[in-house]
């Protein structure tokens, strides 16, 4: 949980930026968004990382996926049950950008509220609580303004037609909910050098 909103806005925004800049770059969707794919720097900007390459690796050289991966909840089809699009529990292929926003809303509530809305057991489990249990009204969360508690509702809705058509209409949302709270202007997408591999070496 993380009692500074503006924060918690910010770190919100750059999400929206890093997902916004990796969409130019061909990459549609993430499948993995959580809080342990989210790096924060020592100068508190919030990076997203692991991309899935070693699975689009293996789906290029035809290997199979072994059963599960390491970490808790990480399954098959992808993704980490908590933080899944209920879609994709049926039809893990389906993983467009509005999974990632699905993934993403649960993030941005964790953020409010020091926990994730739904909890389970078993993929099956996952599945339904996803599928049909209404958003959790916690305390920490309907203490959260109006606009910014809506943005979350349709960044998790069930129908995928119904959330945010993209990240940067996400953003635009989110910038309008930080001038207001914070009446300071929005801040600007951080822009870094554009290193080749070999500069990473």
């Amino acid at each position: 949980l993380l009692e500074d909103l503006p924060q918690v806005l910010r770190f919100a925004l750059q999400l929206c930026d890093g997902m916004s800049h990796v969409q130019t770059k061909g990459i549609s969707a993430h499948r993995d968004l959580k809080p342990t794919n989210c790096l924060i720097t020592e100068e508190g900007t919030l990076k997203v990382t692991d991309f899935g390459l070693a699975k689009v690796l293996a789906e290029a050289s035809g290997e199979q996926e072994a059963g599960f991966a390491a970490g808790s909840g990480l399954s098959t089809d992808g993704g980490t049950w908590e933080y899944m699009a209920p879609e994709r529990f049926w039809d893990p292929k389906s993983a467009g950008g509005r999974a990632d926003i699905y993934s993403f809303g649960i993030l941005l509530y964790e953020m409010l509220t020091g926990q994730v809305p739904f909890a389970g057991q078993t993929r099956e489990e996952y599945a339904q609580i996803h599928q049909k249990y209404a958003l959790p009204m916690v305390p920490a969360f309907r203490s959260q303004p109006a606009p910014l508690r809506a943005l979350v509702k349709t960044c998790l809705a069930k129908d995928p037609d119904e959330r945010f058509e993209s990240f940067a209409e996400v953003r635009d949302t989110l910038a309008g909910i930080y001038v207001t709270e914070t009446k300071e202007r929005e801040p600007a997408p951080l822009v870094g050098d554009d290193l080749k591999v070999a500069d990473w070496d």
